[in-house]
């Protein structure tokens, strides 16, 4: 749930925004009626008591979808908190030019109560998603702390029931696999944002029937920050030999075995996630693959544009955001049915078609 983790962190900074503008508010002393003025110190009450459980949010990871659900809510809510704050500044801004006593007095009935209702609402509102996150503490029995340090490790099982919007991206991808190549072994560059999907686009790619008959030995390693040459080596070596020469320490005797095992043989390799600038240890860990029989592909997933020009041999495959349509598509199907909530709830569709909106067509912010 990786997902969740990356949602609570920008709820985490959203709310938080909306945290420091109304203390800076307070602070500042605008000319604002009393029940305003309390209002605005009611809500940072409340918010000191979301800011907790976000906090809590980010360093963990859920087995279900409640957590997801209530950020959806709160991140809504932070969109509307927002424009209210806006309409505070903006407010202050007309009190500071006004110089009439009188029509000072009348700013401050015509200007702030509206104002004052309105933050009352939006503070009702953060403290019936607040409280009920509270009463749902439950659901974070069984979660697992997150090592802040490091990303998930990621596999070539699929892990996502719905996959939208890369149908086409999957298909120009294994065309490209399949297609006839001599000389070294080809290094195919995915590159894209982090959340655009390039870990499920690849885990799809790896488990096509057609990528499966093409290629003998397919290998998954999964890099991350750690571009340990003789750890990413040993891995590889794991999925062509079913675990032989494991007891090896020596990166030369690996290597040379490695060599060996797929000599002549067409293999997939996928690395995911890799972040290594440095082309001496790029070209290292290649040595022994191009022993590897015709045909046999590379892929490197990365966010860097510069990974993908230090370990591609063929021009970076970039993987365009998703449609808002699509967007909305993935936000239903992960957070309205696993979380059995039912996506004709206008209320809630209301909100998920927010998000989408906002996230940029980047599916794991969703």
């Amino acid at each position: 749930m990786a997902g969740v983790t990356s949602q609570a962190a920008a709820v985490f900074s959203l709310v938080n925004e909306i945290f420091n503008r109304s203390i800076n508010l307070i602070v500042a002393e605008l000319r604002l009626q009393l029940n305003a003025r309390a209002e605005l110190n009611n809500l940072q009450r409340t918010l000191l008591r979301t800011h907790s459980l976000l906090e809590e949010a980010k360093a963990r990871r859920m087995t279900d979808k409640s957590l997801v659900l209530w950020l959806m809510e709160l991140k809504e809510w932070a969109y509307d908190a927002d424009d209210i704050l806006d309409e505070y500044e903006a407010a202050a801004i007309r009190l500071k030019v006004t110089r009439s006593t009188f029509k000072r007095l009348i700013d401050h009935v015509i200007i702030n109560v509206p104002l004052a209702h309105k933050v009352a609402d939006i503070r009702k509102r953060l403290n019936g998603v607040t409280l009920e996150r509270e009463l749902n503490l439950g659901a974070l029995e069984g979660s697992q702390p997150l090592d802040s340090t490091k990303r998930g490790v990621t596999t070539s099982l699929l892990t996502e029931s719905c996959i939208v919007g890369r149908a086409q991206d999957k298909e120009n991808l294994i065309r490209l696999l399949l297609e006839p190549s001599d000389g070294a072994v080809p290094v195919v560059p995915i590159v894209g944002l982090g959340g655009a999907g390039k870990t499920t686009l690849s885990q799809l790619i790896f488990n096509d029937k057609r990528v499966e008959e093409h290629f003998p030995l397919r290998m998954w390693v999964c890099v991350s920050d750690d571009f340990d040459v003789k750890r990413i080596t040993r891995e590889i070596t794991e999925y062509a030999t079913n675990g032989r020469f494991m007891d090896l320490t020596n990166l030369n005797m690996l290597q040379v075995n490695l060599k060996e095992e797929i000599r002549g043989t067409t293999f997939l390799l996928v690395l995911d996630d890799v972040w290594n600038e440095d082309p001496v240890k790029w070209e290292s860990l290649l040595a022994p693959l191009d022993a590897g029989g015709r045909g046999s592909v590379v892929i490197v997933t990365t966010q860097s544009k510069k990974v993908a020009d230090v370990t591609g041999t063929m021009e970076p495959y970039v993987l365009e955001e998703l449609t808002e349509d699509d967007s909305w598509s993935l936000i239903e199907s992960h957070s309205f049915r696993e979380a059995s909530c039912s996506s004709t709830n206008p209320r809630m569709e209301e909100i998920g078609r927010k998000i989408a909106k906002k996230i940029s067509g980047l599916p794991y912010g969703a």
